[in-house]
């Protein structure tokens, strides 16, 4: 474990960070902010910077949205949300059910662009393993359409700052969304992170080609260094520690491991408060290896929730920030037994 507006909701200088990590990682977000909200009334929607990274960023935009975290849980676990909630649900549901597009690609030979020739001889401009995702060939999947569907709970961006990275092809560039001066839709910016590489097809915009925010981070927890912010809290699907180091699954989230911790301390060393969720050993056997699959989010969301809620109990800084459980008149939002 590491101890890693709306206008007139305190605490404030917060910043949340959602990693990648496709449905399962969605499941696994759910868990946590449920956790988060049910033990310390934290409304993650009072977070003042917002950094969502592929799945991050569709759980960023429903929460910048007011899809509250009792009704992301409810998705998770396949049951119904509350009134409120509904028609963020019936988006999501609708997302679901309609099938991605096959668009067939021309074979793309792993050859650098001038650009990231031009990258590759500054090292400490660039990260080699988002120079190889850049170049891995195009996928057939274009998921593009649905997942845009999700922009579509907000008009325009938010007020409040929801940042969401991509990896730029051409360059092997991070570029973040509803911070920099690229004009894009909520629902573009989500369909360009969430592209995986070699699976879905690149997002086009303005005449270049996007994909996952993951592909230079998991987490991209680092944003958060220019934020402004007195305290990050990180969710990380994507790494943690299984216990083993023999299949490839394994050694994936023991690198990812690595990233986030690095990006963690250098928070840590810039004065930033750090806590940092990850899957433990029961949310990582729920998740499973199939990271797109959808048959074990509700144990995923329940084991997510037990072991955020121990975590939330041997995190005596982040109890003393957070804990806002004494009853707002007029909060009608359901909180689980």
């Amino acid at each position: 474990m590491m101890s890693c507006e709306r206008p007139d909701t305190k605490p404030s200088g917060i910043g949340l960070v959602l990693g990648a990590g496709g449905t399962t990682g969605t499941a696994f977000h759910a868990g946590t902010l449920l956790a988060l909200h049910h033990d310390l009334g934290w409304d993650p929607n009072s977070a003042d910077v917002i950094v969502g990274s592929s799945a991050g960023s569709i759980v960023g935009c429903l929460i910048r949205a007011g899809f509250a975290p009792d009704d992301l849980s409810a998705w998770g676990a396949s049951v119904a949300s509350s009134p409120s909630g509904r028609p963020s649900r019936g988006l999501l549901d609708a997302m679901e059910s309609t099938r991605p597009g096959v668009r067939p690609t021309r074979p793309r030979l792993p050859v650098p662009s001038r650009a990231i020739v031009r990258r590759l001889l500054r090292p400490s401009d660039v990260r080699l393993h988002t120079v190889a995702m850049a170049m891995l060939p195009f996928g057939w999947i274009d998921a593009g359409a649905p997942l845009e569907r999700i922009g579509d709970l907000m008009e325009g961006w938010p007020e409040r700052p929801l940042w969401i990275p991509a990896v730029r092809v051409g360059d092997a560039r991070r570029v973040v969304w509803g911070r920099d001066d690229i004009e894009v839709t909520p629902g573009r910016a989500i369909a360009a992170s969430c592209a995986i590489p070699g699976l879905f097809s690149p997002v086009t915009i303005d005449g270049d080609r996007y994909i996952d925010g993951g592909a230079h981070s998991a987490t991209n927890a680092d944003l958060l260094l220019d934020a402004g912010v007195h305290t990050a809290i990180v969710l990380s699907p994507m790494s943690g520690h299984p216990g083993r180091r023999y299949r490839p699954g394994d050694l994936v989230r023991a690198a990812m491991s690595r990233q986030v911790r690095a990006e963690c301390a250098a928070l840590s060393n810039a004065g930033v408060s750090v806590h940092l969720f990850e899957p433990d050993t029961a949310t990582l056997t729920a998740m499973g290896v199939n990271a797109l699959s959808r048959t074990r989010t509700s144990q995923i969301v329940r084991d997510a929730f037990l072991a955020a809620g121990l975590q939330i109990v041997q995190d005596d800084s982040l109890r003393q920030l957070l804990d806002r459980r004494t009853p707002v008149p007029g909060d009608t939002s359901r909180i689980p037994a």
